[in-house]
């Protein structure tokens, strides 16, 4: 069934069909789509004859008034029962995040480093990305499972994050170790542990990878002081990539905007090998004064995890200026 409304606009086209809808002039009914006829009542039909009005009527029907309908009132009753409240609907409109927020995201995020693995053990950065998969390297160590056996309580417990949480790992051999034994903690389906390629591998640190990690920090702090969040260190011979902090905030800026656009009023626990792309992202979010500049403030050690709530800084208005006050700017500029 659908429902119609005469309009003055003149000829259009069906929605569904790309059809031109007409009006025949000595009868009520209209032929809206290939699947409804649309039927006036003859009184409505002669009065709007009467005033010359000729135009197809606007179709509506009633399936898309009723899923939007229940699509509205799901949204709130998901938002109520996962204790996140739904974001006004200028919020809801996902695309790629400015920082800082002037509106709050519509998910909630856990960030979690992966446990100690074996390299770490040792002390030495390995961030070549044809190592990632490595079990040698990667593979968590038993403290490393004792760690995350810990963060699941943690999560549980003081997080209140359950089994209908989303988790996104790295694919590295670590990250999604970690992330499969978080899962099992948790009761998260297979379904909902989600693997990402791209977004969130550890920062590449071009010829200082296989340096001891202590000296790999010194070097990369000293550089970003002198250079800032575009400094890149020396390229490697091995393929590892030289990344600056500028790059890997944009990747993680990109999965979050994949984030705000897949999901709604859900939480997302998300698992990096390192911690390089958790302490820019939280830096932003949190809107710190030196934005991505300030992100080893937010470092994660081996194994923790933390809800980051973001601070939304709403936009300040412009100041209201009177016209005196314009005219005599714009005089004593062109005096000048």
């Amino acid at each position: 069934m659908a429902f119609a409304v005469a309009t003055p606009l003149g000829r259009r086209s069906s929605a569904v069909t790309g059809i031109p809808l007409f009006r025949p002039a000595s009868a009520g009914v209209f032929p809206a789509t290939a699947r409804h006829a649309v039927v006036v009542p003859p009184r409505a039909a002669a009065a709007a004859a009467e005033e010359g009005n000729t135009s197809p009527p606007v179709v509506v029907s009633r399936r898309s008034v009723l899923s939007t309908a229940a699509a509205a009132v799901a949204g709130a009753v998901l938002g109520a029962t996962r204790g996140v409240t739904p974001p006004p609907p200028a919020a809801a409109r996902s695309g790629l995040p400015l920082f800082p927020l002037a509106e709050p995201l519509v998910n909630r995020y856990v960030f979690m480093r992966a446990a100690e693995s074996a390299v770490a053990v040792e002390g030495v950065t390995a961030t070549n990305p044809a190592e990632r998969l490595s079990a040698a390297l990667h593979g968590l160590t038993p403290r490393g499972r004792e760690t995350v056996a810990a963060a699941v309580a943690h999560l549980a417990e003081n997080l209140d994050v359950s089994s209908d949480a989303w988790i996104y790992a790295d694919v590295g051999a670590g990250a999604y170790e970690t992330a499969t034994h978080l899962a099992e903690g948790l009761g998260v389906r297979p379904e909902r542990l989600i693997p990402e390629f791209a977004y969130l591998e550890a920062r590449g640190v071009g010829a200082l990878n296989g340096a001891p990690t202590e000296a790999v920090a010194t070097a990369l702090a000293e550089g970003e002081a002198a250079g800032g969040i575009g400094w890149r260190p020396d390229p490697a011979e091995d393929g590892t990539p030289n990344e600056s902090l500028e790059e890997v905030f944009v990747r993680g800026r990109q999965w979050l905007a994949k984030m705000e656009t897949q999901y709604f009023c859900d939480t997302i626990v998300v698992v990096a090998p390192d911690s390089s792309v958790l302490q820019v992202l939280e830096a932003v979010l949190r809107a710190a004064p030196g934005g991505v500049a300030d992100h080893t403030a937010y470092a994660y050690a081996p194994g923790e995890a933390r809800e980051v709530v973001p601070v939304v800084v709403p936009p300040q208005e412009k100041p209201r200026v009177g016209l005196a006050d314009a005219l005599r700017t714009y005089t004593a500029t062109t005096e000048q």
